[in-house]
């Protein structure tokens, strides 16, 4: 329902006990408030009273603190909670009486600064679902994320536009039956060594991983699993060395303003055809010497060779200007990695000549392997289109 008037909140306050004391086989109990307003329906403490309860789903509502409250359902399944008031205390007790809890979703609520998930209050768990608001009011304050459950097949936590405030604090990293985790603006605790060299063997099932602006991967990325068939990296502003082993890849995906340093992308598909998605940010403002960036660029395609690369370069929002961007020295010989496809953008560039300049020095490292009709006239149009205005250099090699 929308948000009711004073009416029709009296009327659920009485409403909600009756069905609670009253209806024992009550399984699935779902109040949702939509619009955007920021009020909280506070929900009667009554509603822990509903002994048979499987699934409890909230929206726009507000726990009281109930430490002298007794949790009497001991059977909830699903516990999916959206833009709800619920402090730590309140939390850690509805999971420590429900050990056959097996899904637990967490969008935008306030009020908890520590997320505890424990194998003791939660041996059943197999999906942890974690969505952050960026426009919570208190979202300067530093909060903690604690996972022990070794059953959870999937993780998703999202720290939404609050980078840095996030912390992955876990008992014990092994998760022997995670298939799926990703992450996005969480920040990796120095403790936690997820993705180390002494922990390549924490994720024996995990097939997905996606790791989105999540930092704490700076110093040191190694992952080697046999089990993962798609990886999908994104980080902006730092850069991260990376060692990888995935052996059963499917799809590789990185997205970056900075070009990684790979020292090995090892797989073992010679039968197998696998795909990866590069995008990259051509950035002056973080580029000191375009030269040794296209050098980085051409150590990661031959990293990642054994795939059918498509590669996307933008520019950064600046103008990029002639003497900006070098040719790379004729005199170098540069083994070219195929790719399936090379797009460049031309937003960015002040002129022609940088463009061309530009796309040059990629064909020097890379060539597409197949250059269709749509690309070829695509570039003449560009092209003619700078002729009246521009100077556009020797045109491609």
């Amino acid at each position: 329902m929308s948000w009711p008037d004073s009416e029709s909140v009296s009327l659920l306050e009485k409403w909600i006990p009756i069905v609670a004391l009253n209806m024992r086989w009550v399984k699935i109990f779902n109040l949702c408030f939509l619009g955007k307003t920021r009020e909280y329906f506070d929900i009667p403490s009554e509603i822990f009273d509903a002994k048979s309860l499987q699934e409890l789903k909230l929206e726009g509502c507000k726990f009281n603190f109930i430490a002298n409250k007794v949790v009497l359902f001991k059977h909830l399944q699903t516990l999916h909670l959206t833009r709800v008031y619920i402090e730590d205390e309140t939390f850690e007790k509805i999971m420590s009486s429900n050990p056959l809890i097996e899904y637990v979703t967490l969008n935008r609520c306030e009020g908890l600064r520590t997320f505890k998930v424990s194998n003791v209050a939660a041996h059943n768990l197999k999906c942890f679902d974690l969505t952050w608001d960026k426009y919570d009011r208190d979202i300067d304050r530093d909060r903690s994320i604690e996972i022990d459950a070794p059953t959870l097949e999937t993780i998703i936590i999202d720290g939404s536009e609050s980078p840095n405030k996030w912390y992955h604090h876990p008992y014990r990293n092994y998760f022997p039956h995670l298939k799926s985790l990703y992450m996005c603006n969480v920040q990796l605790s120095p403790k936690s060594q997820i993705f180390s060299s002494s922990s390549c063997n924490n994720f024996p099932c995990l097939e997905e991983l996606e790791l989105d602006f999540s930092r704490g991967m700076e110093e040191e990325f190694q992952l080697s699993s046999r089990s993962i068939k798609r990886l999908s990296i994104t980080v902006e502003g730092f850069m991260i060395k990376a060692a990888i082993d995935v052996p059963n890849i499917r799809y590789f995906y990185f997205r970056s303003d900075f070009l990684p340093s790979i020292s090995s992308f090892a797989t073992n598909n010679n039968s197998s055809t696998w795909k990866s998605d590069v995008d990259m940010t051509f950035n002056i403002n973080i580029i000191d010497d375009t030269l040794s960036w296209f050098l980085k660029l051409h150590q990661m395609l031959k990293a990642l060779s054994q795939s059918e690369i498509s590669i996307y370069i933008s520019s950064s929002e600046l103008i990029i200007e002639d003497d900006v961007v070098r040719p790379l020295p004729a005199d170098t010989t540069y083994e070219a990695v195929a790719v399936e496809r090379l797009y460049c953008s031309r937003h960015g560039y002040n002129s022609w000549s940088a463009y061309s300049t530009f796309v040059n020095n990629c064909y020097r490292i890379c060539y597409q392997r197949d250059l269709g009709l749509y690309e070829y006239l695509e570039l003449e149009r560009q092209k003619q289109s700078n002729t009246s205005t521009v100077n556009y250099g020797s045109g491609w090699n």
